[in-house]
């Protein structure tokens, strides 16, 4: 089955589209699969936007991150991260740098909340989704529709709403191409 060549110039509700005409194709495919067609778009927005914050800050991490979403994401590796993983690895291979913190940087900055990271990273896309749904049935985008949505979920509705306006203003930004310079982490 062919999948569609998710590309930049989509607009959200395309990318939202073609991930329910992929689903309705394979009713085996689940939700959580990276390569649907919303994972992808917004997988080349985030690559899009690891580009630009390494061009500005030189910063290793934004490789890596943007290695790891063409991998899971199903995309084709754009040419200035092959370029900047070959550079980063060859300092340290060459013993230019003494490790891999050095030319990609620490992982994760000290005193981040691990667990409140991976709740919203499994929850968030779900949540924005949902409300974007209900939206479209004229349910005003407001504290009655983010609890009716937080308790689909199991969370409060302050959290229901922060993880849709965390998406929110991820795709407003990509629509702008005015990429946050990180998503809070």
């Amino acid at each position: 089955m062919d999948r569609p060549r998710v590309s930049l110039s989509w607009s959200l509700e395309e990318a939202m589209e073609a991930t329910d005409v992929a689903q309705a194709q394979d009713s085996q495919r689940s939700w959580a699969d990276p390569t649907l067609p919303i994972f992808q778009f917004t997988g080349l927005h985030a690559v899009e936007s690891d580009r630009l914050e390494y061009e500005r800050t030189g910063d290793g991490y934004f490789v890596l991150r943007a290695i790891r979403i063409c991998c899971n994401h199903d995309l084709v590796m754009p040419d200035w991260v092959g370029k900047a993983f070959i550079k980063a690895f060859d300092s340290v291979n060459s013993f230019h740098a003494a490790s891999w913190d050095e030319v990609f940087g620490r992982p994760n900055p000290k005193g981040i909340h691990l667990s409140r990271l991976r709740h919203r990273r499994m929850h968030a896309m779900p949540v924005y989704r949902r409300v974007k749904q209900l939206h479209s049935q004229d349910v005003p985008i407001d504290e009655r529709l983010f609890k009716l949505v937080g308790k689909e979920f199991g969370i409060r509705k302050t959290k229901a709403s922060e993880y849709y306006y965390y998406w929110y203003h991820f795709f407003a930004s990509a629509k702008n191409k005015k990429f946050p310079e990180r998503l809070k982490r």
